[in-house]
């Protein structure tokens, strides 16, 4: 298209006017807005005070000084709609806008109509601008077709960023590859091996790779690994609907994606709940197990000998006291009427919970009869919410079938060679903890 002259302007008729070609049928600019039409009349008026202020380009092109804000008094809308006029006009080929930076508003130029072109198809372009033209009235959906725009302007920035930080890189590990090449044949020269570089399988990158490498085999074989995999694996299913709908948020299938999003999430939330029985690490519940066992063995006597059922009263410590350490300091009530904390250990509570439950050889007691007395201090037992939470806890395991310690840690295997992959990348289990078997004799640590 070519612009409007200042010899156009000055030997024009003067009357304000909306070309007739936008009302023909058959025209092109039919189908375009009514405000739109009404726009570039009111623009095309605004010649006048264009030839006043000498608003003439190098090549005699007329062009016009018009804020937003102005814009907005004169067609008497928001800044939403003035945007959205000007970018149809744009996409119509009757507008153009050049930055003059500075903080100076844009120039705004008027272009010719084509008289001759006909009503056609438009292009996908067009097409998704008259739809976002069609609801720009309506408040939500314009929020939503201006974060579509600014959504598709990011996209652009990102594409940009992406290829520039992709040559960025070559040249940075190009750079860096001949820099850490000269570097080491020195070395290798002051080292007196000659000005050779380190093969690659000696060289440090490499053997730092191949060792981050192996850890990363080990922890996706691992069994929190696999729980890590199968939760991003989840995760990934329940962001498509929203990603979807973000990229295309006037779309079909956009709709239909944050819907099904929405139902998926309240489906899983109403019938799925994952729960942990435990908090502690692996070596911190290992050595709450051993401090109960000795406690067994230490109170024992001709008249009873103790084996506390210890996976209840782990799964209880850990619901009542989270993440501990059982030489960690840990203030506690021992009886509901105490007025002072006892000033101790997390330890010391483990104690204090033994005698609760096997203190009495003739009335021995189970953790539920402590954390369910209304009797008991708080410091042992839970109250309603927290009850109902760890009942919920107890009946996912349960039906889960992993074990009572579905979270533990898996040790690392020691037992093999790196180049003994299948065995040497598989975790040791744990299916047997350190305990005391008398007073002064610990049992053995078994694994498989």
């Amino acid at each position: 298209m070519s612009r409007i002259s200042l010899n156009q302007v000055e030997s024009s008729e003067r009357f304000y006017r909306i070309p007739k070609v936008f009302t023909d049928e058959n025209s092109y600019y039919c189908t375009m807005r009514l405000e739109s039409k009404f726009a570039y009349g009111l623009l095309k008026d605004r010649f006048e005070l264009s030839i006043k202020n000498k608003w003439v380009d190098k090549e005699k092109n007329i062009y016009l000084i018009f804020t937003v804000k102005e814009l907005e008094k004169v067609l008497g809308c928001k800044k939403d709609k003035v945007h959205q006029i000007k970018r149809e006009l744009a996409q119509y080929g009757l507008l153009e806008e050049e930055r003059q930076g500075l903080n100076k508003p844009n120039r705004i130029y008027v272009l010719n109509i084509d008289t001759m072109r006909t009503s056609e198809k438009p292009t996908s372009n067009e097409a998704r601008t008259r739809l976002e033209s069609a609801v720009v009235d309506d408040d939500m959906l314009s929020d939503l077709a201006t974060a579509r725009q600014k959504i598709r302007h990011t996209k652009g920035n990102v594409q940009t960023a992406k290829s520039a930080a992709k040559y960025t890189g070559k040249a940075t590990r190009w750079l860096g590859g001949r820099g850490y090449g000269l570097g080491n044949r020195t070395y290798n020269k002051f080292k007196g091996y000659g000005f050779k570089r380190t093969p690659k399988a000696m060289s440090i990158p490499h053997l730092a790779a191949d060792s981050i490498r192996k850890r990363l085999v080990r922890l996706k074989r691992s069994k929190t690994g696999k729980v890590t995999g199968r939760t991003v694996k989840v995760l990934k299913i329940l962001s498509n609907p929203f990603v979807n709908f973000l990229k295309n948020p006037l779309g079909l299938t956009g709709l239909l994606s944050l819907g099904f999003g929405v139902i998926l999430i309240a489906i899983i939330t109403s019938v799925v709940a994952m729960f942990s029985t435990t908090s502690q690490s692996d070596f911190d519940l290992s050595d709450s197990w051993k401090l109960m066992t000795y406690y067994d063995r230490e109170k024992s006597t001709d008249k009873a000998d103790y084996y506390t059922q210890l996976d209840d009263v782990m799964i209880y410590a850990n619901a009542k006291n989270d993440d501990y350490q059982p030489t960690a300091p840990h203030k506690f009530k021992v009886k509901k009427g105490d007025w002072l904390s006892k000033n101790g250990t997390y330890g010391d509570w483990l104690e204090s919970l033994w005698d609760k439950l096997d203190g009495n050889p003739d009335n021995l007691k189970v953790p539920a009869d402590i954390y369910s007395d209304d009797k008991e201090s708080n410091d042992f037992t839970f109250d309603k919410a927290e009850l109902t939470d760890f009942k919920e806890r107890l009946e996912a395991v349960t039906e889960d079938g992993g074990g009572k310690y579905p979270q533990l840690l898996e040790l690392e295997n020691p037992l093999y060679l790196s180049n003994d992959t299948n065995n040497y990348n598989a975790p040791l289990k744990v299916i047997k903890r350190f305990g005391y078997a008398s007073k002064d004799k610990k049992s053995h640590l078994s694994i498989n």
